[in-house]
């Protein structure tokens, strides 16, 4: 895996952390938005309710005082008031009429301060991951590597074509003398008075002569 890839990779798995990071804060932040609307809207609720039950509270008082004032008349006839389910009625309805009515229900007292917030709730399950992000820039070249071990030989290369004729070369060394060579035939040599010898092989072939000597020049 080269360094591209794995900082792209890291990139991505950060962007992804942040996508859900992001998506978790936004769940928790319309939770407490809902809670809080349904706070207001209960202690609407409530108040709505503590004034229904007030009014609704009055008006069975004053039903009950009507009635009893109806049951107290009925009470001063003697043939009701003789009865015992006539007395027990005109005594109830006595007290019911000697009750205070109600008043005016009073305004509604001052909201109470909020509450301490609750323990953090658990943490909720991962959302699914987001899409791939694009690449991001390409990062700066890394440094040079170190150099690898040297390779095995090539082939050998065919044969190149023949270069130029050189120059003469210095001149060798003088060679050892050669082996002797065959006795001369004969040879001729004049002494000191001018007289000339033949020398010829006796015997012949070989090395040793027999010289004669010629004539002189002039018949001397």
């Amino acid at each position: 895996m080269t360094a591209e890839s794995e900082w792209n990779e890291s990139l991505a798995w950060q962007e992804s952390d942040l996508s859900r990071r992001n998506r978790a804060m936004r769940r928790r932040n319309l939770l407490l938005v809902a809670a809080a609307i349904a706070a207001v809207l209960f202690g609407l609720a409530a108040a709505w309710l503590a004034v229904d039950n007030q009014r609704l509270a009055a008006a069975q008082t004053a039903e009950k005082q009507s009635l009893a004032q109806e049951f107290a008349a009925a009470c001063q006839r003697d043939d009701f008031a003789d009865t015992t389910a006539g007395r027990n009625i005109c005594r109830k309805a006595q007290d019911v009429a000697q009750s205070p009515a109600p008043g005016p229900a009073g305004p509604a007292g001052r909201d109470g301060i909020d509450g301490k917030d609750g323990a953090q709730g658990p943490a909720g399950a991962p959302g699914t991951p987001g899409p791939q992000g694009s690449p991001g820039a390409q990062g700066p070249a890394g440094a040079d590597g170190a150099t690898g071990q040297q390779g095995p030989p090539g082939q050998q290369g065919a044969a190149g074509p023949p270069g130029p004729q050189g120059g003469p070369g210095p001149a060798g060394a003088t060679g050892p003398p050669g082996p002797a060579g065959p006795a001369p035939a004969s040879f001729t040599f004049v002494d000191a008075s001018g007289r000339t010898y033949t020398c010829t092989p006796d015997p012949p072939g070989s090395t040793t002569y027999t010289c004669t000597a010629n004539s002189l020049i002039g018949g001397k």
